[in-house]
């Protein structure tokens, strides 16, 4: 793990809100997919919120991405930066034989 930098507490607040949002909403999802009682209509619009909070947390982490590591390294290393929730960092990932994880 190659820590890029540490984000401010306001702005690792709102991405870990984000993050919560999400997690509970798959498990809505999933539970109200395998459950027999939940109506159609009900289910579509569990999973319509469960989109809406997932499409919010990407675009945050993108404005985050670019203000903390920049246009560029967020563009290119979008797939092997992570965040972790405890240290409040962004990091990249260090896949062995990975291209973009040398840079």
């Amino acid at each position: 793990m190659k820590i890029l930098c540490k984000i401010l507490d306001e702005d690792a607040a709102k991405l870990n809100d984000t993050i919560v949002e999400v997690e509970a909403c798959e498990e809505i999802y999933k539970r109200a997919s395998r459950s027999m009682e939940v109506v159609p209509i009900a289910l579509k619009a569990i999973l319509d919120y469960y989109m809406h909070v997932l499409k919010e947390h990407k675009a945050l982490w993108k404005d985050l991405l670019v203000k903390y590591v920049g246009e560029d390294d967020a563009s290119t290393k979008y797939k092997i930066l992570r965040y972790d929730t405890v240290k409040k960092v962004i990091f990249q990932l260090e896949i062995e034989g990975c291209s973009l994880c040398q840079k």
